[in-house]
């Protein structure tokens, strides 16, 4: 990212001792002063964490002695591309159990054809953006020069703010989908990231045909964003609101992925143990001698142990161009590596119920919104920011 290089400044009336503040006015800038929030955010989390620890405190996890531990592999359905089993917006009824009984669903048909090519390039813009113009969309030798955390197959940890990106996030479809998953029409949304993963085969690079299998991703990311011992579900591009609050056990817990390009059987992407939601806290009960009571990270993710044997039940869920994925966070997920010579592109996505009491918005200035010719806040949207609250 460049440096901020705006000329425009406000004070603060009421403390005139304070430095002027820099207004972003490029999206460049905006996205730094977004990222940089974030960041502080996670940084404030990282301090008591730490503190905690030198104070010597210790977590207690719950009692799940209740809960027996009795998983079974549970086969995902697939279509016979190989895609996972897909609903449309109006078939309500028929994804909400699909999510209850498997932790994960796809409804399809969220973003048209046009919606799709502008997510799609308004991603390429970012990655141009993120590496100061040395990755050429059309010169597969510069994508050398990936953004950082690439073997997550994640764009770094800049926030995403184009104006494709907003409007996704304000989709009508797509908020009644996290509605019926959440059980209300009072919600937010975070404002966060994107990924690409890069093509690994047939790649035309200085006038030959090359594979290039050190572009691929981890091979066995398996992780909860939710504690199975205590239930504390990650609150990465949220702010802490009340952390004692903070239990996935309570109440459902999602995220989300949604994906401008086809992602299928051997393009890259999401994977997960289906059905294992049920089973979190047998899970942990069984495994109580593997928590660590020091562990006071509210915005990271617990690995599954290495030699945990539900890693053999890890699936993949391939998903078509236009269609939202979410996920339960009692869900052990990750991703799988692109092995062929297409991209995986998607724009992360998730809402919340607005009355969880553990956590609020992050994103709350309006004038880290679009230009108001490129974009325009609809009143869905307006409520889902909390930009009123």
């Amino acid at each position: 990212m460049g440096q901020p290089n705006s000329k425009q400044t406000t004070e603060d009336v009421d403390e005139p001792q304070k430095e002027p503040r820099t207004i972003p006015t490029t999206l460049a800038e905006k996205e730094t002063q977004a990222t940089l929030e974030l960041m502080e955010e996670h940084s404030k989390n990282v301090t008591i964490a730490a503190e905690r620890i030198s104070r010597g405190e210790k977590q207690i996890p719950f009692d799940n002695s209740m809960f027996e531990y009795n998983y079974q592999r549970l086969e995902l359905p697939k279509d016979e591309e190989g895609y996972c089993q897909a609903f449309t917006p109006e078939q309500e009824q028929e994804y909400l159990e699909f999510f209850n009984t498997y932790g994960v669903v796809v409804v399809s048909n969220i973003l048209n054809d046009e919606e799709c090519i502008r997510t799609e390039n308004e991603i390429w813009e970012f990655i141009t953006r993120e590496t100061e113009g040395r990755v050429d969309r059309n010169d597969p030798a510069t994508w050398e020069y990936w953004p950082a955390l690439k073997k997550l197959g994640i764009l770094g940890n800049t926030i995403l703010l184009s104006p494709q990106a907003f409007e996704n996030r304000q989709n009508p479809k797509l908020a009644r989908v996290f509605e019926v998953l959440l059980g209300t029409d009072d919600l937010m949304v975070n404002v966060g990231r994107a990924s690409a993963m890069r093509p690994t085969r047939n790649l035309l690079i200085n006038g030959e045909l090359v594979d290039k299998p050190e572009w691929k991703t981890i091979t066995e990311w398996i992780h909860w964003d939710m504690n199975p011992w205590t239930g504390l579900t990650t609150t990465f591009s949220w702010a802490v609101a009340d952390i004692s609050q903070n239990c996935g056990y309570d109440s459902v817990k999602v995220q989300g992925v949604l994906s401008c390009v086809d992602c299928g059987p051997n393009e890259g992407g999401f994977h997960c143990i289906p059905g294992f939601q049920h089973h979190i806290r047998g899970w942990a009960n069984a495994n109580l001698d593997k928590f660590n009571p020091q562990n006071f990270e509210v915005a990271g993710s617990i690995q599954v142990p290495k030699n945990d044997p539900i890693r053999n039940d890890v699936q993949t869920v391939p998903i078509r161009k236009g269609s939202i994925l979410i996920w339960n966070s009692c869900l052990p997920h990750g991703t799988f590596p692109n092995d062929s010579d297409k991209f995986r592109m998607i724009q992360y996505i998730k809402m919340a119920r607005a009355d969880d009491p553990s956590i609020a918005p992050l994103f709350r200035d309006p004038g880290l919104l679009p230009s108001p010719d490129l974009f325009q806040l609809t009143p869905l949207g307006r409520k889902l920011l909390r930009l009123d609250n």
